[in-house]
């Protein structure tokens, strides 16, 4: 009996000898240093066109123990803009123990610009009537289109007088680069509203400044209330419209106003207004 306890005793004390230096030896072998990510530059300058790959150029990662470990990096995060056109972008690797490094840098996109919009209708309404607004979009150049986020933010839908009245669009992209736009609507009677009109591929249209525009390449037709008409349904020659944009001044930033003029009777001509903006970005 004694001999056994004795036994037992000294099996205890060698398994807990043995389990001793496992732990030792684990703690010893345990991998807990993340590799180091490094770029060629902290700055990197793109174009709006890029792509995720492009955002990985000059980002390298290396382990202590795995050696090189630069296909596990990803990018983690994009800020918004910390100034206009330039993010702080995230990225993250990993080596064979799930030690996780992280490095940030500045990216610069040298052509952005804010969004901008679009309106595939006149800026024309039927008094007493409500529009929904949907024909107004907007394009980024890095979020492609961002129409969902429109936001009529002051408007007039639904006047029973005609008139002149204040629209107000808002659109924000991802990066938090909020561009707003104040537009006349033109709210007229029935009889007005349904009188043939130039039809236009696009009523707010962006220049670069000094950029010379073909204004007669976005007559499309002839619209008459909501119906779109080409010219030979509508019996029109498009070469009887006539387009004034004395207003525009090509050489200086702005909002302006073009007028695209269909004489109908000797006595009586409709026209239909084109938005256009000059603008400092390409």
């Amino acid at each position: 009996m004694r001999a056994l306890r004795i036994a037992l005793v000294i099996l205890f004390a060698v398994t807990s000898v043995v389990f001793g230096v496992d732990r030792i030896r684990t703690r010893r072998d345990r991998d807990i240093i993340p590799p180091v990510i490094s770029c060629e530059n902290e700055e990197l300058h793109l174009s709006v066109s890029s792509t995720d790959e492009d955002l990985l150029r000059g980002v390298r990662a290396v382990d202590e123990r795995d050696g090189d470990v630069t296909s596990t990096i990803v990018i983690a995060g994009k800020s918004n803009f910390i100034e206009e056109g330039e993010i702080r972008v995230d990225y993250s690797a990993f080596d064979s123990h799930n030690n996780v490094a992280t490095y940030s840098r500045r990216v610069i996109y040298d052509d952005y610009h804010s969004p901008r919009f679009y309106s595939k209708s006149p800026l024309l309404m039927r008094m007493s009537s409500s529009y929904d607004f949907d024909f107004f979009g907007a394009e980024d150049v890095l979020n492609g289109d961002i129409s969902r986020k429109v936001k009529i933010v002051t408007s007039s839908s639904g006047s029973a007088s005609t008139g002149e009245y204040p629209v107000v669009l808002e659109v924000t992209n991802d990066y938090g680069d909020v561009e707003k736009l104040s537009l006349i609507l033109h709210v007229c009677s029935a009889s007005e509203y349904n009188r043939m009109r130039p039809s236009l591929s696009d009523y707010i249209v962006y220049i670069p400044v000094g950029e010379e525009i073909d204004l007669r390449s976005y007559l499309i037709g002839i619209r008459q209330g909501d119906r779109e008409l080409t010219f030979e349904e509508a019996d029109v020659s498009a070469d009887s419209i006539t387009i004034d944009d004395s207003l525009v001044d090509y050489s200086t930033p702005g909002v302006y106003s073009v007028d695209f003029d269909l004489r109908i009777s000797y006595d009586q001509t409709t026209e239909t207004e084109m938005i256009l903006i000059v603008t400092e970005d390409n």
